[in-house]
């Protein structure tokens, strides 16, 4: 299930981090993120600590089902999910190696901790191995400080961290049955699908950035700012939540409907030309009639 209020709470902070807000918003931000994730079964799976297994033994277990494929792996003791994947084929040693890999990647488990691994696999004919590595683990991100390292080992942004945590949120992978150990590394197009649980994310995001309820809490400035942010991640509004907004709309204030129609159609035009840093407003543009104090007492109240 998609917690709506939550996600809620995660636009409005990203949209006052872009107007320059900075009040503890990234640790809260991140917190409820890992809340949420982890509240999630539908997401959660199986993550290999450890594989090995010779060509001889590749060959015998051929036909063989994945649950017997199995016994070659390690598993971490805990289900989880994959919340930043920076593995990429690696050469190294002419004719030395079928396949060569290397890495970060990131695991949220259950228990709402993370470990920072380096992931290592080669194939060769000597066999299949793989293995990850710790380098940094965090039972608990409660300051910027931590915050930030654990962002830094993603190579993303942190000017914006609750826009990042939207976009872990509506970008989890769909988890699948591995036949194939290589599909730990690399997933083929048929499986690699946003999860249904991120489907719906992002779905509800925009229901929520469009409806009357959030203009009215918020007001218009706030929800051209946020439907430029999502935007700017790669979240496109779902026609049908765009549909039942024109439906709505068209009854009571066609004003604000062609506004924000004409909006969106603006920001996927600014998509490619850095749209992050065009609407970074900062403290001078405020004067249109947004009040960051105001604002801020208001995001209190509900988070």
């Amino acid at each position: 299930m998609v917690t709506k209020d939550v996600l809620e709470k995660l636009l409005v902070a990203a949209v006052l981090k872009a107007l320059g807000m900075n009040r503890e918003l990234d640790v809260i931000s991140f917190n409820r993120t890992i809340e949420l994730l982890t509240s999630q079964n539908s997401i959660m799976q199986k993550i290999p600590l450890r594989i090995s297994q010779s060509i001889e033994e590749l060959q015998n277990e051929r036909s063989k089902s994945s649950k017997t494929k199995d016994k070659y792996i390690s598993f971490y003791p805990q289900k989880g999910i994959i919340l930043y994947d920076g593995i990429y084929g690696s050469a190294f040693g002419r004719m030395n190696y079928f396949y060569r890999s290397k890495g970060i990647r990131i695991f949220l488990f259950k228990d709402k901790s993370l470990d920072v691994v380096a992931t290592y696999c080669t194939i060769n004919e000597d066999g299949f191995n793989f293995s990850n590595e710790s380098i940094d683990t965090y039972e608990v991100v409660n300051n910027i400080a931590s915050c930030s390292s654990l962002l830094q080992y993603m190579d993303v942004t942190v000017e914006n961290i609750p826009l990042q945590m939207i976009k872990f949120i509506t970008h989890i992978k769909q988890p699948f049955t591995v036949d194939y150990y290589i599909e730990y590394l690399l997933l083929p197009p048929d499986v690699d699908k946003i999860s249904n649980y991120s489907l719906k994310a992002q779905s509800l995001l925009w229901k929520i950035c469009l409806s009357a309820k959030f203009r009215k809490e918020w007001g218009t400035e706030i929800v051209n700012t946020a439907i430029s942010l999502l935007i700017s991640i790669g979240l496109l509004p779902p026609s049908i939540e765009l549909l039942n907004f024109i439906k709505k709309s068209a009854m009571v204030n066609v004003t604000d409907l062609m506004g924000t129609i004409n909006h969106i159609a603006e920001s996927i035009d600014k998509q490619n030309s850095s749209l992050l840093s065009s609407i970074n407003l900062g403290m001078g543009p405020l004067g249109v009639g947004i009040n960051p104090n105001v604002l801020w007492e208001k995001l209190k109240k509900v988070f």
